[in-house]
């Protein structure tokens, strides 16, 4: 699949499978050919980029596409008119011998680079399905999805040079945390501290007399209060 495309939604009618003969007069027999035609919303024309489907024995298929083309304007009416033209747009073998299963149940992806002609302007689709070997009377083709070119409007000065400050943001923070000792570091420093802490505590606690208050082996009431 090429880049910058979108999924386009579509109106599809039935695969219609051709006979050949009227009914109540002459045999009718299948012709080994089916039709499918695809519209899209509100008549919209689009530029087709690609299109994948997985293939059910269908021997070859024959997209045409029917393409609205720009006239001049004319000097009388003074504004743009447009004509609409049918031009076969892919023909390609699914099966290489329609009497074999080879590619019989196969995914195929189609691209610009397989078109017959510019892709653009397109109104609708029209898929021609073939398969001449009577071993395979049901044939068609199933999860078909088209895709256009996405045109849609890239983000505006503003907005981008907001996205941008906010990455710069970002990176600044990242770098300040980044700038920081590790947990081991910042947890042996905290050890020592501690230690230092302790054996200062322990020192003050050795320099004081506990019998600093003793007298003759007792303790004056008044000394201890005041």
């Amino acid at each position: 699949m090429e880049g910058n495309q979108k999924e386009v939604r579509t109106s599809q009618k039935l695969l219609h499978t051709l006979r050949v003969g009227t009914p109540g007069i002459s045999n009718v027999v299948l012709c080994g050919c089916k039709l499918m035609t695809l519209t899209f919303p509100d008549n919209a024309s689009i530029e087709l980029t690609s299109l994948s489907f997985t293939n059910r024995y269908t021997g070859t298929i024959i997209i045409t596409a029917k393409c609205k083309i720009s006239q001049p304007a004319s000097s009388e009416e003074g504004s743009k008119s447009y004509k609409f033209e049918w031009k076969k747009i892919v023909s390609k073998k699914l099966m290489p011998y329609p009497h074999y299963a080879t590619g019989a149940e196969s995914k195929f992806v189609l691209n610009k680079s397989d078109f017959l002609c510019e892709p653009a302007g397109i109104v609708a689709l029209k898929f021609t399905l073939h398969q001449p070997s009577v071993q395979f009377t049901e044939f068609g083709i199933e999860n078909l999805c088209i895709y256009k070119a996405d045109t849609s409007k890239p983000p505006s000065d503003a907005l981008t040079k907001w996205l941008n400050q906010q990455q710069e943001s970002v990176s600044s923070k990242h770098n300040s945390i980044k700038d920081m000792p590790s947990l081991d570091k910042i947890s042996q420093v905290l050890q020592k501290m501690w230690a230092l802490g302790k054996k200062a505590a322990d020192l003050d606690h050795q320099g004081v007399d506990p019998n600093r208050f003793d007298k003759d082996g007792c303790y004056d009431i008044n000394l201890l209060a005041y």
